[in-house]
């Protein structure tokens, strides 16, 4: 990913001079995209944009914040990490004997088929 660079006002003005040619001429002309020009005019010229934009980042910056001193010094776990309990019962569904046919066949574990947990609910 290539590095940002911030507009110039000498490029700005390169920009707007050269909007109206085609958009591989102005890639070389500028160096910068047409589409990019276009949102960097917009937001130059425009100070509602620049107003949205700074309150949007504002806004985020605030929430972000709350949420770290909401959660500032608690565990907070990997999202890629399953919890302990998950992993257990993995572990333990994984070791159950099955008979042959579950195997093969893939039939679910005691307990989890659907005709269990019906029978299950039934009797609760």
């Amino acid at each position: 990913m290539t590095e940002y660079q911030k507009w110039t006002e000498a490029e700005t003005e390169l920009a707007r001079a050269n909007l109206h040619l085609r958009a591989k001429e102005f890639l070389e002309k500028t160096g910068r995209t047409r589409q990019a020009a276009k949102c960097h005019l917009n937001y130059v010229d425009n100070p509602e944009t620049a107003r949205k934009r700074a309150e949007a980042k504002a806004a985020y910056k605030r929430t972000n914040e709350e949420y770290r001193a909401k959660l500032k010094g608690k565990w907070v776990p990997d999202r890629n990490v399953p919890p302990p309990e998950v992993i257990e019962d993995a572990i333990r569904r994984a070791t159950a004997p099955r008979s042959i046919t579950a195997i093969l066949c893939g039939d679910p574990c005691p307990g989890f088929s659907a005709l269990d947990r019906k029978q299950a609910g039934a009797s609760a």
